[in-house]
């Protein structure tokens, strides 16, 4: 088990989570209204009841789905172990270890090629900057310290880990 040296919650911006909520909005509203229109209200005239209740079952499913991939991609919080640094989701974890990291420093730029981009808030995002490969962006909630943390331990790792320090 790894100590943890820093733990942070992610940051989501009010206009991200609007935006994530919107095609769940949209499946609920559509589901809902093919329900009330296969229970006789006649909401969509040229449509038999079967239909819309076959209709709303796959609105529902499709914002069932929409939930259970939000839960599965999206991390829920951010933390700095002895040697890496993990993302943790609600399924399962991903840690970076500090033998692939290059740096950790704010991001320049909202946008970036070759970017895993993690980042739910372009205010004070963070990059992992790794040997190879693709960056990964990240919004903690608490920037700067978790930037002091990582770079910290990325430090330490390298004055106790020197061979892991080749390119």
């Amino acid at each position: 088990m790894d100590l943890i040296i820093f733990e942070d919650t992610v940051r989501y911006d009010r206009w991200v989570k609007i935006i994530l909520a919107v095609p769940l909005l949209v499946f609920l509203i559509l589901g809902t209204l093919m329900l009330l229109d296969s229970r006789g209200q006649d909401i969509f005239p040229n449509e038999p009841p079967g239909q819309s209740s076959l209709g709303s079952i796959a609105m529902f499913g499709a914002a069932g789905f929409v939930i259970v991939i939000f839960l599965l991609v999206f991390p829920r919080s951010i933390a700095v172990a002895q040697d890496g640094i993990v993302l943790k989701f609600r399924a399962f974890s991903w840690k970076i270890p500090f033998k692939s990291i290059g740096t950790v420093e704010i991001s320049a730029s909202p946008f970036g090629w070759r970017t895993q981009n993690f980042a739910f808030s372009f205010r004070k995002a963070v990059d992992i900057i790794k040997k190879s490969g693709a960056r990964v962006r990240i919004s903690p909630a608490h920037p700067y310290q978790f930037l002091e943390s990582a770079t910290r331990a990325l430090e330490d790792w390298k004055r106790y880990h020197p061979e892991g320090l080749s390119y």
